[in-house]
């Protein structure tokens, strides 16, 4: 929802990133390299590239990024501006009117239609334009005009910069986002449960009964889990039994999964996470567990698996 503009919009100050033009033939090595690397019948598998390497694959051309920093520097907020290690983003924090003067727009706050509580957001009304000097060198500018999705969601065909824009109320937008774990109320509504990452990577039912292979996860030491929270999961989403076939690792101390965080920082989130995650879509697939204990380092704490 477009908000009246204000006069306190003068002391407001955004940031802005400007995505320099690249070169598309790196832009397709370094994805041909991404996969590569992580590919075992690849030549390149384990063998990843460098930081600078990667500036060589995406950096902007010659004098790109030096043209925008003069121009920025001309309208007296370079001193807010910085070039990121690859050097194809130039990022900006300057004030609301500098950027309508710089980019020949108008900014608007705009609030969430249905959520009050949300925070205002500065985004474009109008579309924006750049100076011949460094239209060229410009492949998009963020933060102007785009909004965050998060847990709302903006219409399909709707204009988002538009004062038209409708967004949905909050946790009811998408009739096809799947709703399997009905037993924990709202808790996990219009969240990545396992039935969004089945239907997302279209994995299919997970397996029931005896199954082939093994799957495992791992954590760092001091990280721990609770059966009993893990059946809950189970029964809430509908998978049955949620457990660990073998554990590896120092003692498991389900009982800090029950200390508040105001006490102590949660002990329990990362392991919970990826044992429930794995298990959402494995199904009766065996699960491993293993934690690094305290005394060694975490490569030598992980026997070697068989490949199956």
């Amino acid at each position: 929802m477009l908000l009246p503009r204000v006069e306190r919009l003068v002391a407001f100050s955004t940031g802005l990133i400007f995505v320099l033009q690249r070169n598309a033939t790196g832009l397709a090595a370094l994805e041909r390299a991404f996969w590569a690397v992580s590919d075992p019948d690849a030549a390149e598998y384990g063998k990843h590239i460098s930081q600078r390497q990667i500036t060589e694959l995406v950096a902007a051309p010659a004098g790109a990024a030096d043209r925008v920093l003069a121009w920025l520097r001309g309208a007296d907020v370079a001193a807010e501006a910085e070039l990121n290690v690859h050097g194809d983003l130039v990022s900006v924090r300057m004030p609301a009117p500098a950027v309508e003067s710089l980019l020949n727009t108008t900014l608007h706050y705009y609030q969430h239609r249905h959520r009050r509580d949300a925070p205002q957001i500065l985004r474009a009304s109008a579309p924006h334009s750049l100076p011949a000097a460094i239209r060229g060198d410009v492949a998009a500018v963020v933060n102007l005009h785009e909004f965050p999705t998060g847990a709302s969601w903006i219409h399909a065909g709707h204009d988002p910069v538009s004062a038209s824009a409708e967004v949905s109320p909050a946790g009811g937008a998408d009739d096809s986002w799947p709703d399997d774990c009905t037993g924990c109320t709202t808790i996990l509504e219009n969240r990545v449960t396992p039935a969004v990452l089945r239907e997302a990577y279209q994995l299919g039912s997970a397996p029931a009964g005896k199954a082939n292979g093994s799957i495992a996860v791992a954590e760092f030491t001091k990280v721990y889990w609770d059966q009993a929270d893990l059946s809950a999961y189970g029964t809430a989403c509908g998978l049955g039994n949620v457990s660990i076939n073998h554990y590896n690792g120092s003692a498991n101390k389900p009982k800090q999964c029950s200390i508040p965080i105001i006490i102590k920082p949660d002990l329990c989130k990362e392991a919970m996470l990826d044992i429930e995650t794995i298990k959402g879509v494995v199904g009766s697939i065996p699960l491993t567990n293993f934690c690094t204990r305290p005394s060694r380092p975490f490569a030598h704490s992980l026997p070697r698996l068989p490949i199956r």
